[in-house]
């Protein structure tokens, strides 16, 4: 019995550290057809650059601007805005394309767009 419950609390931890590096990792995670992305805007650009996900996943975007002014996530070809004000975090959802490939995205302030790509894969 004891060595279920140690196997569960293993399991468990692994679970939350995934969780938490998803979270803080200014990358993208996918689980249940959700893809998870962490951006974050300063006075200097965005990051990440490179965002993956798969055909028709839900994306799930934290986009947190520590910069002194507005920052804005922009796709183009979704298409997608998310605009955060300076010193706040806003949440957006968008349902990736179907075809397969990489998309443009543009990211923070106005004078200091960093330029990004949302690469499509199968599923």
């Amino acid at each position: 019995m004891h060595h279920h419950k140690t196997l569960f609390g293993l399991f468990g931890m692994a679970i939350l550290a995934l969780l938490v590096a998803a979270c803080n990792g200014g990358s993208s995670t996918s689980v249940n057809n959700i893809t998870v992305v962490n951006l974050e805007a300063n006075d200097s650009g965005c990051t990440p650059k490179n965002i993956e996900t798969q055909q028709g996943f839900l994306m799930k975007l934290s986009f947190k601007n520590s910069g002194a002014q507005a920052a804005t996530f922009n796709m183009p070809d979704v298409p997608f805005t998310l605009t955060a004000p300076p010193g706040q975090t806003v949440l957006g959802n968008f349902t990736a394309p179907t075809a397969t490939g990489k998309y443009d995205f543009t990211c923070g302030p106005a004078d200091k767009l960093t330029h990004g790509e949302l690469q499509v894969k199968n599923n």
